[in-house]
Order: C-alpha cells, then sequence, then structure tokens
C-alpha cells in the first residue's frame, strides 16, 4: 500500500464512524465528542509521524478519521 491511499482508508473510516456514531451525536453531549475527536486527532498525527508500514497508515487514517468523524457533526448540530 502507498501513501497514496491515505485518503481512500480516511474516507472508508469516516463513512462507518459516522454510521455508527449517527444516533449518539443527539445523546451524548458536546464535550465528550470534543475531547474524544482531540484525543483520536492526536493518535492519528502520531501515527503519521511513525508512518513506515501499512499498519501506521490505517492507525493514521483511523486516528484522523475519529477526530474529524466524531467532532464535526457534533460542532454543526450546536447552537449558536
Amino acid at each position: 500500500m502507498a501513501v497514496g491511499s491515505f485518503f481512500p482508508i480516511y474516507a472508508v473510516f469516516l463513512i462507518i464512524l459516522r454510521l455508527s456514531l449517527r444516533s449518539l451525536f443527539d445523546t451524548v453531549a458536546f464535550g465528550k465528542f470534543l475531547y474524544v475527536s482531540l484525543i483520536s486527532t492526536l493518535i492519528g498525527l502520531i501515527a503519521l509521524t511513525r508512518l513506515t508500514n501499512n499498519v501506521w497508515l490505517c492507525l493514521a487514517a483511523l486516528g484522523v478519521a475519529g477526530g474529524y468523524g466524531s467532532c464535526i457533526p457534533s460542532v454543526r448540530q450546536r447552537p449558536c
């Protein structure tokens, strides 16, 4: 697998996470999603710095998708 496959893997993980977390966005508080997404993004960025094989690539894609996929829907539902 090449580094160019990061975004297709990221997109697959993002779709899976959004579909599986769909019902939680309305029931769980915004702060919990924020902290989980920060930790997930941190894991993804650390995995990107260690990118030496396909396992790190998949972990990085999962971490970044988890950070973005869990934070953005909860941010969008929050009233201004």
